[in-house]
């Protein structure tokens, strides 16, 4: 299987966290849809690929050596509200989730 073009070579992961430390990601992706993911992960696994999950990078720390697997970013974005339930994509920003919630006269975040 051909590696997705969305999958970058040798991407510093100190930019990607809060504590901004650690080496670089042999493989990268930044995916905006379950598509891009569902294709990241096959990828991954047809050439027995380690997978790192990110988020927004709080509570993650990788090694000063780096991480020689895919770091799959994931940067799904969009809210629904239905009632007093709220469905978030798994990449949507915490203080804009919060904002739109409380907006909405929810609490208990």
């Amino acid at each position: 299987m051909n590696r997705p073009d969305l999958i970058r070579q040798n991407i510093p992961l100190a930019p990607q966290t809060t504590i901004r430390l650690g080496g670089s990601a042999r493989y990268y992706a930044e995916c905006t849809s379950v598509n891009e993911i569902r294709a990241c992960l096959q990828w991954a696994a047809s050439t027995d690929r380690a997978v790192q999950v990110l988020g927004g990078g709080s509570n993650v720390l990788f090694a000063d050596i780096g991480f020689d697997g895919l770091v799959l970013k994931i940067a799904l974005h969009g809210l629904e509200f239905i009632g007093e339930t709220v469905v978030a994509a798994a990449g949507e920003d915490w203080d804009s989730f919060v904002a739109a919630c409380v907006g909405r006269g929810l609490a208990g975040v």
